[in-house]
């Protein structure tokens, strides 16, 4: 799956794609370590998919709150199974390495522009 990513940042495409399929895998492995349930389709719960994206264990109700609210990045796909809902892996992946990428470009803004 090819992630848009060209259009910003210095890295090109290929190289945010290669990082959101390695951070993936981390995110997979780190699911089989904890014996966290992910489905065939590589989604988790809502509260699972807070602890991916960095909200912590003890804030899985602020990605619901989100959701409920309209305001969840439209990077981060989801779907209702139920009552619960499921959030995909790779969007996941994709939100976390985003946030990075932002950040780097905002850290290096900020150096650009005490050095002037």
């Amino acid at each position: 799956m090819t992630t848009k990513r060209s259009d910003r940042g210095a890295l090109p495409a290929a190289d945010f794609d290669k990082r959101v399929t390695r951070r993936l895998r981390v995110v997979l492995a780190w699911c089989r370590k904890e014996h966290i349930d992910v489905t065939p389709g590589l989604e988790v719960s809502e509260a699972v998919a807070a602890r991916i994206i960095g909200y912590g264990p003890d804030r899985g109700e602020t990605l619901a709150v989100q959701r409920a609210e309209g305001r969840v990045s439209p990077l981060l796909r989801f779907r209702q199974l139920g009552r619960g809902y499921l959030y995909d892996l790779h969007s996941c992946a994709v939100f976390i390495e985003e946030k990075y990428d932002r950040m780097l470009d905002e850290s290096l803004s900020r150096d650009a522009g005490t050095t002037k």
